[in-house]
């Protein structure tokens, strides 16, 4: 169990989560076409960033962030997703949820 705990995920882990992510995101039929272009694009963008070391991305809107919370945060509630899923989607949801909320400077 402390392994999990600490296991840190790799930028590989993350693309490689991130294209799973990707294809489920494409493949819910709860989503409207809006809804998953918004969360696609915010999920390409906070790709990039993880692969360029955190560089901010820009072209993603606060409507896009606010459209993908949700979907992010219902996707890491999901149990059936397997572990390395489940922290790249708890990810997503902490750096939406800061770039929305967190204090700004």
């Amino acid at each position: 169990m402390a392994d999990e705990e600490t296991y840190i995920l790799t930028k590989e882990d993350f693309q490689e989560q991130k294209e799973v992510i990707k294809k489920q995101i494409l493949g819910n039929t709860k989503l409207e076409g809006r809804e998953k272009r918004m969360a696609l694009t915010v999920l390409d963008g906070i790709g990039q960033s993880v692969m360029a070391g955190g560089v901010r991305q820009h072209g993603i809107t606060k409507q896009m962030m606010k459209v993908s919370l949700p979907i992010f945060g219902k996707m890491s509630e999901d149990k059936r997703h397997n572990e390395k899923e489940l922290k790249v989607l708890r990810a997503l949801t902490m750096v939406v949820y800061e770039a929305l909320y967190g204090k700004r400077r």
